[in-house]
């Protein structure tokens, strides 16, 4: 009988140990989860207030509304609470389309961040619990403009190593894309911005290019940033390719 006790506390506590790097079920909330155990089903009682927020930022840290299609972007998603000091945070998130499929691709995810997949769609969950509640994760839209849907569950925990105390919630939020793109119009205006020698722009550029004004290159690369050599302070020309167009921006370095 005591060989037993000893089995199940011990297999009570490697549960509560493994839901620290986040469940391998779908409990965000979504409709199509149908009615998936949700993380407040275990984790109650606690007199946390949890709340849950996201921001969308590009290529040059600019917070957007709106996602470009085809463009990359950085998912800050912040598990807080107005109630109660926790002590560590969890979530899990799933981004999908209106009908209800994977939403674009995540390339590279944050500090304590893993991906899972379940029923075909790609969730984000934590590897271990963070006390600053903020996970983050690069993220590239689809190429087609749709509505979107993201959905957030967080856990805001007391550290005690079991689920009690411990008080979940979710959230949804709706992501819409600025543009549509139905004819050869222009799809996206670059916008960037220069650090030391860094320049970034918020398109994905098939090739840029730096000029000086007497029209010689400077330096050549591709994707959403590249890095200036040692220079004469100036005015400088960047050009950017990208699907299917070419512009021109002038600054200063």
């Amino acid at each position: 009988m005591r060989i037993t006790s000893i089995f199940l506390l011990t297999a009570a506590g490697l549960v509560f140990l493994s839901n620290k790097g986040g469940r391998n079920q779908a409990c965000t909330g979504a409709p199509f989860e149908n009615n998936s155990k949700a993380c407040a089903e275990c984790h109650s009682g606690g007199n946390f207030s949890p709340s849950i927020s996201y921001v969308l930022r590009d290529s040059i840290g600019n917070t957007v509304d709106s996602y470009i299609p085809g463009s990359t972007y950085n998912l800050e998603m912040t598990i807080g609470a107005s109630v109660g000091t926790p002590k560590t945070y969890g979530f899990q998130a799933v981004l999908v389309d209106d009908n209800n499929a994977q939403a674009g691709t995540f390339v590279s995810l944050g500090d304590k961040v893993r991906k899972l997949t379940l029923s075909g769609r790609t969730y984000l969950t934590q590897i271990s619990p963070l006390t600053s509640g903020l996970f983050t994760a690069k993220w590239k839209a689809p190429s087609e403009a749709k509505n979107l849907h993201l959905y957030i569950s967080g856990l805001a925990a007391n550290g005690n190593n079991n689920t009690s105390g411990d008080k979940a919630t979710t959230a949804a939020f709706t992501l819409g894309a600025s543009i549509t793109a139905t004819n050869n119009d222009e799809i996206q205006k670059p916008e960037i911005a220069v650090n030391g020698n860094t320049i970034r722009w918020n398109v994905n550029a098939e090739k840029a290019e730096v000029f000086d004004m007497t029209g010689r290159s400077i330096t050549i690369g591709s994707g959403e940033e590249l890095t200036m050599p040692s220079v004469i302070p100036g005015i400088y020309v960047l050009t950017l390719s990208f699907e299917g167009q070419t512009k021109t921006i002038k600054f200063f370095h």
